[in-house]
């Protein structure tokens, strides 16, 4: 039977006996992983890149110093080991050509592994994550939970209970709970919807968001990518600049894309012929 309160599963997953696994047996999967960095502003995504990076170093550091790491948590779905916590520990073990890995392993459904996901990461214990990415976790398992807003949340999921578990306000949590039964899956692209739940992120239904996560970019993903990469690398500069002097530079950099678009226009009307009356 899945376990549906956060709180409850990760204390007994966290009671279950570790034991070394072959590191290369331990799967990863966007599905399971809480951090992802296009839920933040893309202001932050270079410094929550740089806090990653510097994170595993730090893990890396202490294996080597011969020190041990809290075991990871895995699930076993259907025989297979999918990593629900530790992804900067898994890292830090493969960085450093460890052949085993210390984790604590739960039989598991898909379900249970999300749910677990979710709230892993929550507690303030280890990396803290984006503010974004724990309202994200707060909203995603609210929808599980609700199946998807058809149903009401747990008797023992108080709007002050959630705010608890995933480190978010009261009000948050509230706002999502009015929000719930109004979302409509259909109305949002697969790129706006987590990819283990497939419900619509929080980021793109709060308030009167784009329905579309990307309704102004190309569609070809590639292509997209490259866009949002471009996007947190102009904030990186902006940081660095000061807003002002940023929005200076792109005003005279349109202002000359403009200058000569009109030129170009300008030309291509002086080539073409005129009628006769």
């Amino acid at each position: 039977m899945t376990m549906e309160n956060p709180k409850t599963l990760l204390e007994a997953w966290r009671a279950i006996e570790p034991q070394q696994i072959r590191t290369g047996r331990i799967k990863t999967s966007p599905d399971y992983q809480p951090r992802n960095e296009r839920i933040a502003p893309f202001r932050d995504r270079s410094r929550l890149q740089e806090q990653s990076r510097s994170h595993i170093e730090d893990l890396q550091d202490k294996l080597e110093g011969g020190n041990e790491m809290e075991p990871v948590l895995v699930a076993n779905i259907d025989g297979k080991l999918w990593l629900i916590d530790g992804h900067h520990r898994l890292q830090a073990y493969k960085r450093t050509r460890r052949e085993t890995t210390p984790a604590r392993i739960r039989k598991s459904s898909p379900r249970e592994a999300l749910i677990a996901s979710k709230a892993a990461n929550c507690d303030g214990v280890k990396l803290p994550m984006h503010t974004e990415q724990r309202r994200e976790a707060a909203w995603q398992y609210m929808a599980m939970a609700t199946h998807q807003g058809r149903f009401r949340l747990p008797k023992d999921m108080s709007s002050r209970a959630l705010a608890r578990i995933f480190s978010t306000s009261k009000d948050t949590i509230q706002r999502m709970r009015r929000k719930l039964e109004q979302v409509k899956t259909e109305d949002y692209s697969s790129q706006a919807c987590d990819p283990g739940t497939g419900w619509p992120m929080w980021k793109y239904v709060k308030g009167n968001a784009s329905r579309d996560a990307f309704a102004d970019v190309p569609e070809d993903i590639r292509e997209r990518r490259q866009t949002e990469r471009l996007a947190a690398s102009l904030a990186k500069q902006m940081d660095k600049a000061g807003k002002t002097r940023f929005l200076n530079a792109l005003k005279m950099l349109e202002d000359e894309a403009v200058q000569e678009a009109a030129e170009r226009l300008r030309e291509a009307l002086s080539d073409e012929p005129e009628e006769d009356c």
